[in-house]
């Protein structure tokens, strides 16, 4: 399909969810949702972990970004999903996230190697 010019998009490298995880994230949220606190509410679909936010891409670089990455791969781990935060503030709630009890370094040893990928193109 044919993109537009001038075609812009917020772009980030994610970390899909294992359905175990985004059942239970889903659930939590609609507990959250019942005490009326006013957020974001991604569908259940949407849940993952933000590794890297590139910002704004043209069409152009999409696909750029897009190739580096098609061969990108990383073996599966463990990852005990445990904690909640928010941002920006607790007064000004648009995003609740979840962390990591178990995985974390796991976690933070991916962006690097995504942003590698994007790199060598």
């Amino acid at each position: 399909m044919p993109i537009a010019h001038g075609f812009s998009m917020r772009c980030f490298l994610a970390l899909d969810l294992a359905d175990s995880v985004r059942t239970t994230l889903a659930d939590l949220q609609r507990e959250i949702k019942l005490l009326g606190l006013s957020a974001n509410y991604p569908s259940p679909d949407q849940l993952h972990v933000t590794l890297s936010f590139f910002g704004e891409l043209s069409a152009n670089e999409v696909r750029q970004k897009a190739d580096a990455l098609a061969s990108f791969s990383s073996a599966s781990f463990p990852a005990v999903v445990q904690g909640l935060g928010c941002f920006p503030s607790a007064e000004r709630i648009r995003v609740i996230w979840a962390g990591f009890a178990q995985g974390h370094a796991d976690i933070e040893r991916l962006p690097p190697r995504g942003r590698r990928a994007c790199r060598q193109r």
